[in-house]
């Protein structure tokens, strides 16, 4: 049953990155007034969100060798294909048009890499069997993600602080645009799973791993609001543009 369970999110979880990519790649494409696949390719955001497409293949072929996941083959290229996609997220994104955008784009994998490795385990914690986190060996791993989330959630709201700093330009006029009343709800949202990230560690350490489960669904839950909130943030401006008027010109 629980290899099962595990069989369909990762499944599921190659299944929605493949569809989700090449729909965002068509709809990019359906924007630029029919412009010829090439043409398309050939913006950066274009290339990163068709890089992304291709990727999906060497995902789908590490899924299915998923039983010799022990091999250091594997993991390796496991996470080298993980940062590969990581990479095309930031650079498709708002950091691609910071300067120097090597700095921004690397500043921003790392939030995405943080949040990856704080849900994943979420989710596996998630649809785990209650009689599984039960057991006696399953105290020294779910602390060691605990341990390991912590550290995520730190580096993923510090990335996600000077990165959200930057592209307003500051505090004063984030309220004028979408994007910036989009960030403060997810700002909010983000300090509501902190909170329930504390009580989760708290239990951990006191009441064991069984007695997770409520409050990891809920984080896990409240973690997919910030990465939805996060998704309608990348088509809107960070900073409010510059007020139309009348003007004479010779």
């Amino acid at each position: 049953v629980r290899e099962r369970r595990l069989a369909v999110v990762r499944w599921s979880s190659v299944t929605l990155l493949a569809v989700g990519s090449l729909a965002t790649f068509l709809l990019f494409r359906s924007q630029t007034d029919g412009a010829s696949f090439a043409d398309v390719v050939g913006t950066p955001t274009g290339r990163m969100l068709f890089a992304r497409v291709l990727l999906a293949v060497p995902v789908l072929a590490l899924v299915a060798s998923w039983g010799r996941r022990s091999a250091m083959a594997w993991r390796v290229v496991a996470t080298a294909v993980a940062l590969a996609l990581g990479v095309t997220c930031s650079a498709s994104g708002h950091p691609n048009s910071l300067d120097p955008a090597v700095v921004w784009i690397s500043l921003d994998l790392l939030h995405v890499v943080a949040i990856s490795v704080w849900l994943g385990g979420l989710v596996v914690l998630t649809l785990a069997d209650r009689t599984l986190l039960s057991e006696p060996e399953a105290v020294r791993p779910v602390r060691r993600f605990s341990a390991i989330a912590m550290g995520a959630v730190v580096l993923a709201v510090l990335t996600g602080v000077v990165q959200g700093l930057r592209l307003a330009g500051g505090l004063d006029d984030v309220t004028a645009t979408t994007w910036g009343r989009l960030l403060l709800v997810k700002v909010t949202v983000v300090v509501a799973v902190v909170a329930v990230a504390g009580v989760t560690r708290w239990l951990l350490h006191h009441e064991g791993p069984g007695s997770l489960r409520r409050t990891v669904l809920l984080e896990a839950v409240a973690v997919v609001a910030v990465l939805a909130l996060a998704a309608g943030m990348v088509g809107q401006a960070p900073r409010a543009g510059a007020a139309s008027r009348p003007f004479d010109e010779q």
